[in-house]
């Protein structure tokens, strides 16, 4: 009797063991990741993407993934974010960025809960809200915003504050999208704590960035003091820059050329109109040359004609308006409107002015400006913390909804334990009593 109950207890765990084996089997293979070389790899597409030729930055992380020897999840996982946000903000071709978004998650859904990939996971709900929010289904772009913040609340690793970081500056973008600056200074005031520790390119690119919005948000509220104090925060990050990180040169120096621009409005609304055209002019030199950020040139141009239409320097004026109009993206409405509004200034003010062409620039202008306001608005009525609140609402209470659930399968369970326990008391007290009065019936039977 003893050996029988000990084969059952030894194949019941060997049962075990087998069932585990099977289970586990059933996840996909992992192989391991090469989290180093496409670290290093990956920062290099970036600078590609961000230079003039950001459309080779394609061309190279792909052939990086082709020359790996049996790449890894994470190393898939790392091309298909870096693509969906090349599409995003390079491309602004929303719907392909959203594809890669969907192809992370279909990569990672085998892997859900590994800690391995949580980051990963988290990195896949940014790309696709972001795709979601510019292609504007802002509720459905909120809700993966909710599902990434949720999954990271409570951790407090070095690779978790950076995702949150990037999370929470995404919400910044949305809410200064949407004309909130105080509540985009809060989110990019968040990220700079989650980063402030952080020395790697990808942070530095980071940090500069957060100051110089920072800045631009102050601008926006009509606190010039406080923009600039932020943008020399910028500059002294980027000056820094070019020691701890001297192969981001050419980022840099584009860098400095943006925030100087920026840093010039500053001066410029508090008409210290010295400074605000030194820097301007700064920022032009600068970004002007091969390679760098020409786009931001010629942005920079139109405002420093604003400034010399200001100070009544009108040939110098009409000189850098004629200068960047062959050139100017009418696609891009903040640039074809601030080139409208400046232009329409000239011949409202200028000796050769002319009201008639002054008056169709503003006639473009209040068109482009309509629509523009218009998104804005939609926008706007979709408060992503309103939804957050919402949705945390839903989550606590599905949450509620389950433990309630596992509650009652446990009363339950310890129910039925009480039967089957009682039942197998009952049984075996049955089976003595039956013993019993046999016992005393063979008894009886042999009494003389």
């Amino acid at each position: 009797m003893l050996m029988t109950c000990r084969s059952e207890n030894r194949y019941r765990v060997i049962n075990c063991l087998v069932i585990a084996i099977l289970i586990t089997s059933c996840r996909p293979a992992q192989r391991p990741d090469h989290d180093a070389y496409f670290a290093r790899h990956i920062a290099h597409a970036r600078e590609i993407r961000s230079s003039r030729v950001h459309p080779k930055a394609i061309a190279y992380i792909d052939s990086v993934y082709r020359n790996v020897d049996r790449p890894g999840i994470g190393d898939l996982a790392q091309v298909y974010d870096f693509k969906s946000n090349y599409y995003l903000y390079e491309q602004a071709n929303y719907e392909k960025a959203e594809l890669y978004a969907d192809s992370l998650l279909d990569l990672l859904r085998p892997y859900y809960g590994h800690d391995r990939y949580r980051e990963q996971y988290v990195m896949a709900y940014i790309d696709k809200a972001s795709a979601l929010y510019k292609q504007k289904y802002y509720s459905s772009a909120y809700e993966w915003y909710f599902l990434g913040k949720n999954m990271l609340n409570g951790s407090d690793t070095a690779s978790c504050n950076k995702y949150m970081a990037r999370l929470n500056n995404s919400l910044a973008q949305v809410s200064y999208e949407q004309g909130r600056y105080k509540a985009a200074i809060r989110c990019y005031h968040e990220c700079l704590n989650r980063i402030r520790d952080h020395h790697d390119r990808e942070s530095f690119k980071l940090k500069q960035g957060l100051l110089d919005n920072i800045g631009i948000c102050y601008s926006k509220l009509d606190r010039p003091d406080d923009a600039i104090k932020y943008f020399e925060q910028a500059l002294n990050v980027l000056e820094a820059g070019h020691k701890k990180h001297p192969q981001m040169e050419l980022f840099i120096n584009s860098a400095i050329g943006i925030v100087q621009g920026n840093e010039g409005d500053a001066y410029l609304q508090k008409k210290d109109f010295q400074e605000a055209e030194r820097l301007y002019r700064s920022s032009i030199a600068i970004n002007s040359q091969k390679d760098h950020f020409n786009i931001d040139a010629r942005y920079t141009k139109v405002k420093l004609a604003a400034l010399y239409i200001i100070a009544r320097r009108y040939a110098e004026a009409r000189r850098l308006l004629d200068e960047v109009r062959p050139d100017i993206d009418k696609n891009y409405k903040p640039e074809m409107m601030r080139w409208l509004m400046t232009n329409a200034e000239y011949y409202r003010h200028a000796p050769d002015g002319n009201m008639v062409k002054a008056f169709d620039d503003l006639r473009r202008y209040v068109a482009i400006n309509d629509s523009a306001q218009a998104e804005v608005r939609v926008a706007a009525n979709a408060n992503y913390n309103e939804q957050f609140a919402l949705l945390q609402r839903q989550y606590e209470l599905k949450a509620d909804e389950k433990r309630d659930k596992l509650n009652d399968l446990i009363i339950f369970s310890i129910a039925l334990i009480g039967v089957l326990i009682a039942a197998i008391t009952g049984s075996i007290l049955l089976k003595r009593t039956l013993s019993g009065r046999s016992t005393m019936v063979r008894k009886a039977a042999d009494l003389p």
